[in-house]
């Protein structure tokens, strides 16, 4: 049997939409969290990518200013990465092009130093001292020689160096031909390198290098007129590989040292032929003048008397 029931409730409008502002306020909330999350990890991506270009660019600029000894320290391994590397392998290069102009001009000095020297017509042995220090100087080597062709053409004398142990220069001998670095050079008649002494295969190490741990070196023939005048050469205890502008130097040097000792050679041949016979090879008029000459200021400035015995 019907009811005419009607049941009423009433509920607070808070309560009823308590659920409702819950979720507004949990998802602004999460909106807010997300946001500043997001905010935070986009700097922290930014950092990461303008951090290196920074620094990539402080050091482009340590480049163009000069300075080649500080290394690119950038390890990411994006492109970023990739571009420092270029930019660290560019800095190596650029310091060993640098040092090699440098030493090229080190050595085109030195050549126009020695040339200077050897146009001034200093004694053959004071122009070959000189010039064993200013090649050693130049190449940064221990040891410097220069040998010089014996007239029975079986030995080198060691006529003048630089590192060398007290007593060897002027006395020491290395065997030509085989025997010897020297030697070989001389049958060669080309600059000779030496990577390394220990392993050499085409000569055998004279008691001169290895006496004195020479490991790598280079030597060249100084030519003579007739015949060769001897042979130069720089070594060192450290392993090295010369190059061909290292050669090119040794050459010029040796060229030099040649070119002086022709024009000693010539200058004695020419003041020979002026005071002695063609024929005769007897003193001839001009050097008996010169030598009366002589005497007789020797004997005013001594007021000493003199007598010219005449046969």
């Amino acid at each position: 049997e019907e009811l005419d029931w009607v049941i009423l409730a009433e509920k607070d409008v808070s309560e009823a939409f308590a659920p409702l502002v819950y979720l507004r306020n949990s998802t602004f909330i999460m909106g807010i969290v997300g946001i500043l999350v997001l905010a935070a990890v986009a700097i922290f991506i930014s950092k990461g990518i303008t951090s290196p270009i920074r620094r990539l660019v402080a050091h482009a600029h340590n480049i163009a200013n000069g300075n080649l000894h500080e290394e690119i320290r950038v390890k990411s391994k994006d492109e970023i990465g990739s571009l420092a590397s270029s930019f660290d392998t560019m800095r190596i290069e650029l310091g060993k092009s640098f040092k090699n102009i440098e030493t090229r001009e080190r050595q085109q000095a030195a050549i126009s130093e020695l040339g200077l020297r050897a146009l001034e017509d200093p004694d053959i042995n004071t122009l070959l001292n000189e010039a064993v220090s200013i090649t050693a100087l130049a190449l940064g080597v221990e040891y410097c020689k220069i040998l010089e062709l014996l007239p029975d053409g079986k030995a080198l004398l060691l006529m003048a160096g630089v590192g060398w142990k007290e007593g060897c220069v002027g006395h020491a001998t290395v065997d030509t031909g085989t025997n010897s670095q020297a030697g070989y050079t001389l049958i060669s008649d080309k600059p000779v390198i030496v990577d390394d002494m220990r392993t050499e295969k085409r000569f055998s190490a004279p008691s001169l290098l290895v006496d004195h741990g020479v490991v790598s070196g280079m030597s060249i023939i100084i030519k003579g007129k007739d015949r060769p005048f001897g042979v130069m050469g720089v070594h060192t205890t450290r392993k090295r590989t010369f190059t061909r502008d290292d050669a090119n130097f040794l050459l010029s040097v040796s060229n030099v040292i040649a070119d002086a000792i022709e024009r000693k050679r010539l200058s004695a041949h020419i003041d020979h032929v002026a005071r002695y016979d063609i024929l005769t090879d007897l003193p001839n008029r001009i050097l008996f003048i010169d030598r009366v000459t002589r005497a007789v200021s020797h004997a005013k400035r001594e007021k000493e008397q003199i007598a010219v015995l005449y046969l």
